[in-house]
């Protein structure tokens, strides 16, 4: 038997593992061929066989799809500028920036009406470097239609190819549109009151009001010019730049009009050193989005139950006392309701504090100024009114706080004034604490007037008590009846029933609620009845003795002069500088108060005419109030033309407006026209006799109803304000400032400082000697300075050393202070 036929009859053998491998026709091996490749006759495979060649086959066709699609999805490797090689050149790259060059788009042809963009380039900045991206043709002008075009402060997202030059001059291309993604970062908002240099060339969010929109005008060299929108926001006005194209846009899906709150995303950018905003885009602004909605767990209880919807009706919440609101109503996130006066309001970074008081205690109530943003609800709140608030209670400081989610949570109480400056008033003695947070009109006697942090004070005083009265600054500050309210007149007040540190407080709300009835006279006010302990009226000091011999009957004024036609004003401001009428009026009571510090600001007295005499300037007035005298210089360019300086006589009372000055030394107040000198009338005493006090203009005049040798204790000087005393003491200190020579003494009663004027200072050879512990008299008038008192002197020569200390290392005189004697101008 041969070979072959071995072969075959092995083939042929039940279960043989070669039985398919082996051709059984002619005994050829065929491996996995199902043919045998010698005879062609068909041979059977193995299951195996078959199901491992088509399952290489699949995985190799899954393989590669895999492959395609991992090679389609994934990202380009994320590199800085930093990284950047030579032989990065061409590479595909994606890179990640702060556009921090704004587009710069260029065209084919600028003249053509349908211009199309040729290729458009801008720069991002990233943490290592700056780099140029550039698109071309189709790329830009997708991007220049679809107005997808990256603006300044934007983050970007950028994928191109790399073109890098010698001098490590980089740029990136982008090939397609998708491939540059603009990433909007959370931006901060801020306050318009509170953008600052910190935020140039940064984006930020406002939320803000539109007081004014301004078109552009034609520009004369052919420029395009943008609109100004001004925009407002706690009082704080910044124009908001907007560009023709993109108002176009903002216009197709939003009218921007005057009065409309808008919320926007803006560029803060610097143009000649002024603060502006620009609107890039025309969807970075919205209509203002509705922050008073609140939250559903802000009411009373939480949401109902099941459904998670807010109740569709808010339970009610009783009024509570101040005192009641306890950790309970905290933990519990309770909403309460309270009623009281406000007592103070304060402005914190969170917003505006308001301080309510009932009969019961005080709480702080916090608005928020991102829930409330009118301002005009807010100028509504003010001290001594009465309101009702609801909050829900907080902790600040170890205090409860009560915070309101919005304006409609507060309530003004309008009440209707028990009294009024056409009704009944009611007597000093009858008011109670029944009356607080209500409106009284009383009618008194002025027997104190005061400057303190907040305004103007008065002590009211008739037949039954007496009462103080706080005229705030934000309501009274500009109004020329604070300055004509004098000692000793009498004046109708309506004002709302307040409370403060123990004693009752009238405060009235509007200029209108103070009305003059009698001018200050000479009579000296009756004595105050013993009033009940029960009705919480402040003590008043003794009044001043008045010296009968001095009271004289004050003449009816004459009779005012005829109005200025409104021509003629016009023709007479004509003549003053726009930066003198725009000058603020200051707040300032007393001639004697002024000093160089004050120099070029704008200032309000009523007093008298002593002496006048003409100057090379022009006419020199000495004009003078009850504490002290100042020079008033009608200049010969201002009033060479006019009328009033015939009326302007010796013993008349005027009301003058003018600006502190400074000549040859001496300060004088410089009226800046007519218009600002008005004659009152004769004064009190009539017209004084013609004498010249020009050179006494320095002097301060106080009454001299005390003996001129009586010796006082320091306690008991603030009853003689206004009076000559005469003291001894220790000298604390003694120094020279930049408005006069500074002392302080000290006696056993207390301790008091003395001015005086520089003007007056002459040789400090004596005074130079004089050292700490020195034992000195002075004689002097009392004034009230900044809530204290102090002696004014007159000369230098009354300052009298009774008892020289020993040396002391420290000089009393500096010599740099020595040199600002020597060097005034004779």
């Amino acid at each position: 038997m041969d070979q072959t036929e071995k072969n075959i009859a092995h083939s042929q053998t039940p279960g043989s593992a070669s039985a398919d491998v082996i051709c059984p026709a002619c005994g050829h091996f065929a491996g996995v061929y199902e043919a045998c490749p010698r005879c062609g006759t068909y041979i059977p495979k193995r299951m195996s066989i078959k199901f491992f060649k088509f399952f290489s086959l699949g995985l190799a066709i899954i393989g590669l799809i895999c492959m395609y699609l991992w090679v389609k999805n994934r990202d380009l490797v994320k590199i800085q500028v930093s990284d950047i090689k030579e032989t990065m050149n061409f590479a595909y790259v994606r890179m990640t920036g702060e556009v921090v060059q704004d587009c710069k788009i260029f065209y084919d042809d600028e003249k053509a009406e349908n211009k199309k963009p040729n290729y458009l380039n801008f720069s991002i900045r990233d943490s290592s470097g700056e780099i140029r991206v550039t698109a071309y043709r189709h790329v830009a002008q997708e991007l220049v239609s679809r107005s997808l075009l990256p603006h300044l402060g934007d983050v970007v997202d950028v994928k191109g190819q790399l073109r890098v030059k010698a001098n490590q001059n980089f740029s990136l291309i982008v090939q397609a549109l998708d491939h540059i993604k603009v990433i909007e970062p959370a931006v901060a908002q801020v306050p318009l009151d509170q953008i600052s240099a910190e935020h140039v060339k940064k984006q930020i969010k406002i939320i803000a009001k539109i007081k004014e929109i301004q078109e552009p005008g034609a520009s004369q060299t052919g420029k395009t010019r943008p609109y100004r929108v001004m925009i407002e926001q706690n009082r704080k006005q910044l124009p908001m730049i907007v560009w023709p194209d993109v108002y176009a846009e903002v216009s197709q899906v939003l009218e921007l009009k005057v009065g409309d709150s808008i919320t926007a995303r803006v560029f803060v950018d610097q143009y000649k050193e002024k603060l502006q905003l620009t609107l890039q885009k025309a969807s970075d602004v919205t209509p203002k989005t509705d922050v008073s909605t609140k939250p559903k767990d802000w009411e009373n209880g939480t949401m109902q139950a099941g459904m998670g919807k807010e109740p569709t009706s808010k339970p009610a919440v009783s009024l509570r006392k101040i005192s009641t609101i306890s950790k309970e109503d905290f933990d519990a996130k309770r909403d309460v309701t309270v009623e009281g006066v406000i007592q103070n309001i304060k402005d914190v970074p969170p917003g505006r504090v308001l301080t309510i008081q009932d009969e019961t205690g005080k709480i702080d109530a916090l608005l928020s100024k991102e829930r409330f943003t009118d301002q005009a609800f807010l100028d509504e709140l003010k001290p001594s009114i009465k309101v009702q608030i609801k909050g829900r209670v907080r902790q600040h400081r170890d205090q409860w706080q009560l915070s309101p989610w919005n304006a409609e949570d507060i309530e003004i109480l309008t009440q209707k004034p028990t009294g009024s400056s056409t009704g009944a008033t009611i007597p000093l003695g009858k008011i109670t604490a029944q009356h607080l947070g209500q409106f009284v009109t009383v009618q008194a006697t002025v027997t104190y007037k005061g400057t303190v942090p907040p305004g103007v004070k008065l002590n009211l005083q008739d037949e039954t008590g007496t009462i103080d009265v706080m005229l705030f600054n934000k309501i009274f500050k500009e109004a020329p009846v604070v300055w004509e309210i004098e000692k000793r007149g009498i004046v109708r007040v309506t004002g709302q029933v307040a409370e403060h540190k123990g004693k009752f407080q009238i405060q009235p709300t509007k200029v209108d609620d103070i009305e003059i009835k009698a001018a200050a006279s000479s009579t000296p006010v009756a004595p105050v009845e013993k009033a009940p302990a029960s009705t919480g009226q402040a003590t008043q000091p003794p009044p001043q003795q008045t010296d009968p011999a001095q009271a004289t009957t004050k003449p009816s004024p004459t009779k005012p002069p005829e109005a200025i036609s409104a021509e003629a004003q016009e023709a007479i401001l004509a003549m003053v500088p726009l930066e003198e009428r725009n000058l603020k009026l200051e707040h300032w009571d007393f001639v004697n108060t002024l000093g160089p510090h004050l120099l070029g600001k704008l200032f309000r007295f009523k007093g008298d005419i002593v002496a006048k005499e003409v100057v090379p300037a022009g006419t020199k007035l000495i004009f003078k109030d009850w504490s002290g005298r100042m020079p008033i210089l009608l200049r010969q360019e201002r009033f060479a033309q006019s009328n009033i300086l015939s009326k302007l006589e010796i013993g008349i009372s005027i009301r003058t407006t003018g600006i502190l000055s400074q000549l040859q030394g001496e300060l004088q107040l410089w009226p800046r026209s007519e218009l600002d000198v008005e004659v009152l009338g004769a004064t009190s005493a009539g017209a004084a006799p013609r004498r010249d006090e020009s050179k006494k203009a320095e002097e301060v005049s106080f009454d001299t109803k005390k003996p001129a040798n009586s010796v006082d204790q320091i306690a008991a000087l603030p009853q003689y304000a206004g009076q000559l005393v005469t003291i001894q003491g220790t000298l604390i200190d003694i120094k020279l400032i930049s408005v006069g020579l500074k002392l302080q003494l000290k006696d056993e009663t207390g301790k008091i400082e003395a001015m005086l004027p520089l003007i007056q200072v002459g040789d400090l050879t004596e005074l130079r000697t004089v050292f700490p512990n020195s034992k000195v008299q002075i004689t002097g008038g009392v004034t009230k300075y900044q809530q204290r008192y102090q002696i004014a002197i007159l000369r230098q020569d009354q300052i009298v050393v009774l008892e020289k200390a020993s040396a002391n290392p420290k000089k009393p005189i500096s010599e740099d202070a020595l040199d600002v004697i020597d060097d005034r101008e004779p």
